[in-house]
């Protein structure tokens, strides 16, 4: 099985000494959400990671959606570049588009074998 996002953010879970619950909690989350995902080997929405990265700054979210880089961003007192931070803002939003364009594919991608499932 290959590692995707909600594997990473059950490791990040696990590091930071969450439950699953408590993530979901505090993203407003209703019970379940995560598990979910990772019993269906899926990934959770936008809006989810949207919630996560407010709520949990530390939480690199270029590592979480791409695998590349650290799992925490470094803590208050210490400064990113600006250069840095830039470029990962930039590769969020392009990041974020293209989970958004994933979906759209897997959606399609269902519709095409449930046509063919009917005809």
């Amino acid at each position: 099985m290959s590692e995707n996002v909600t594997h990473r953010l059950l490791a990040w879970i696990e590091a930071e000494n969450l439950t699953q619950a408590q993530v979901e909690n505090a993203i407003q989350a209703g019970n379940g959400l995560i598990s979910s995902a990772k019993k269906k080997n899926t990934d959770l929405g936008v809006s989810w990671f949207q919630k996560i990265g407010r709520k949990y700054p530390n939480l690199n979210m270029n590592w979480l959606i791409t695998g590349r880089g650290e799992m925490l961003l470094p803590g208050p007192g210490v400064a990113a570049p600006a250069a840095v931070a830039a470029t990962d803002a930039a590769l969020l939003a392009e990041n974020i588009e293209l989970l958004r364009e994933n979906r759209q594919l897997r959606i399609q991608i269902e519709q095409l074998k449930e046509g063919r499932k009917k005809g």
